[in-house]
C-alpha cells in the first residue's frame, strides 16, 4: 500500500492508517510513501539487493527469515546494517562482504568501534543466512533512520525489510519510531513485520 509519509506534528495529529494496520496485520505490509519518484506501473521492479536493519535485539531479528525467503525466491543480495546510536561525531564504519557480485570476502574499519557489535552481525549471519544467498554486514555509528537512509543509497537497495514494535498512541509519540521515519523518506518500498516479544517469564 501507498502512505502519505507524514513526519512531525502531521503524524502526530494525523495519526497513519499504514501503521495502524501493521499493527494489526499477521503478515508483513510493503509501504511506498507518496514521494517516491520510481513508476512501479512498468512492471521493471527487481529485487538485486535488500537491507535488513538491526539493533542487536531478537525482535528485529524477526525480520530477517522474510527477507531470505525474499533474496532466496529473487537470487538477490542481503544488507545487514545495525547503527550503533552514538553521541559524538567519531565515524565507525565496519563492513564484511561474502559472495556477492565478486565473489569477494573482505573487511575494512573505519574509526573506533566495540568489535563485539562486529561480532554479533557475523553471528547473526551464521544463524539466518544459507551459504548460497550473497550477505554484507555493516556496522556503523551515528542516527538510526539517516544510516539506514545512507546504506540504501551507497549500496543500491531496492528494498527494506524490517520489523518495529508498532507502538501506537502517547508511547508512540514520545518515543518516535524508526520504521516511520525510515518509510517516510526511503526512496524504496519498505516491508514492515510487527516484532512479538516473548511473554515475560511466569513468577515462582
Amino acid at each position: 500500500m501507498t502512505t502519505h509519509g507524514r513526519t512531525g506534528l502531521a503524524r502526530t495529529l494525523l495519526g497513519s492508517v499504514a501503521m495502524a494496520i501493521v499493527r494489526e496485520a499477521h503478515l508483513p505490509v510493503m509501504l511506498i510513501n507518496g514521494h517516491q519518484q520510481a513508476d512501479y506501473s512498468k512492471g521493471d521492479y527487481h529485487l538485486r539487493t535488500i537491507l535488513v536493519p538491526l539493533d542487536g535485539t531478537p525482535l528485529a531479528e524477526q525480520a530477517l527469515p522474510p527477507a531470505v525467503v525474499l533474496a532466496k525466491a529473487n537470487h538477490a543480495e542481503l544488507v545487514m546494517l545495525k547503527v550503533l546510536a552514538v553521541q559524538d561525531e567519531t565515524e565507525v564504519y565496519i563492513v564484511h562482504e561474502v559472495g556477492g557480485k565478486e565473489a569477494v570476502d573482505y573487511d575494512y574499519m573505519l574509526g573506533n568501534t566495540n568489535l563485539e557489535d562486529y561480532r554479533y552481525l557475523e553471528e547473526v549471519s551464521a544463524r539466518y543466512i544459507p551459504a548460497d544467498i550473497a550477505n554484507t554486514t555493516i556496522a556503523c555509528a551515528g542516527r538510526p533512520a539517516a544510516d539506514i537512509a545512507t546504506t540504501l543509497d551507497n549500496h543500491h537497495c531496492d528494498l527494506v525489510v524490517m520489523a518495529t514494535h508498532a507502538r501506537a498512541g502517547l508511547q508512540r509519540i514520545i518515543e518516535g519510531s524508526v520504521a516511520e521515519q525510515v518509510v517516510s523518506t526511503a526512496n524504496v518500498p519498505v516491508m514492515l513485520l510487527r516484532g512479538h516479544l516473548p511473554p515475560p517469564p511466569a513468577k515462582e
